[in-house]
């Protein structure tokens, strides 16, 4: 009996220990807003199984949002395609850009950089098949780009006053917000465009938003090759890469398009009866 006393009186002592560790745990800010009841915040992710939306409904998480989402954000959220390391899922719609992690512990209104921040300027353009382009091009100012819509300078582009879903775009003196479509990088980031034209990339695990290169303003079909190490754009009619952050882009064709095979090599294939480039 003396032992079995012992016992139970050293897992009493256990578990009150154990409710003290988590009591000062909760009252102790973390980085990111994370819940710091979360399992993430504990290092043991509770990870939904495969194919099961994550569980959003029974409370909003703790995160970085100044006012909870739409019942249809929320809704969204829960199915949307997950990113490359399977720790995330993310919506664009009008309420703006949402990230959660997979198992509902921690939501994230993605917020942008105010039109003056600055941007990374092209440092060099390089013209296709080893031709020499006009160095920080950015396109002339008013410039027509593909569909009819302003060039680079004009102030909107394939993604921006109007944007791939309608949307309009940022009058003088509005933020811009998030528009068209979003889309994961292999780093597990995900890069979007807004109403100013702008691209930029959101890194959830970081909660850090980047602007990309000035030269990628009013671009469109931004997409990221299998290794994120570059990026391929169209400006109007001209086909180019650059590097993942949009700097040092090359023009590879005009009239033309291109794509990533699986090997991760650029394919530029010349549209029907288009001139090829000289």
């Amino acid at each position: 009996m003396p032992g079995l006393a012992r016992y139970a009186a050293l897992t009493l002592a256990l578990l009150l220990l154990s409710g003290c560790a988590r009591s000062n745990t909760a009252e102790t800010e973390m980085p990111n807003g994370i819940d710091p009841g979360s399992p993430f915040a504990a290092g043991y992710p509770a990870l939904p199984a495969p194919g099961q939306p994550t569980p959003l409904g029974d409370r909003l998480p703790s995160g970085l949002y100044a006012s909870p989402p739409s019942a249809d954000t929320l809704a969204a959220l829960a199915t949307a395609a997950p990113s490359p390391d399977g720790l995330f899922r993310a919506v664009l719609n009008a309420d703006g850009l949402w990230v959660t992690r997979i198992d509902g512990a921690w939501l994230w209104h993605v917020t942008l950089p105010p039109l003056t921040a600055p941007q990374p300027d092209g440092q060099g353009l390089s013209g296709a098949q080893g031709q020499g382009g006009t160095q920080g091009q950015t396109g002339a100012p008013g410039q027509t780009g593909a569909q009819g819509q302003p060039g680079a300078q004009g102030q909107t582009g394939a993604q921006g006053q109007t944007g791939s879903q309608g949307q309009p775009g940022a009058a003088d003196g509005e933020a811009p917000v998030p528009t068209g479509a979003l889309q994961w990088t292999p780093q597990s980031t995900v890069l979007f465009a807004d109403t100013a034209g702008r691209w930029l990339e959101a890194d959830p695990l970081t909660a850090r938003v980047v602007l990309l290169s000035a030269f990628l303003n009013g671009a469109s079909g931004v997409t990221p090759s299998p290794d994120g190490g570059q990026i391929l754009f169209y400006k109007g009619s001209q086909l180019y890469t650059a590097l993942r952050d949009g700097t040092q882009p090359q023009l590879v064709g005009e009239n033309a398009t291109g794509y990533w095979d699986s090997a991760g090599q650029l394919v530029v294939e010349q549209k029907p009866g288009a001139q090829p480039q000289q």
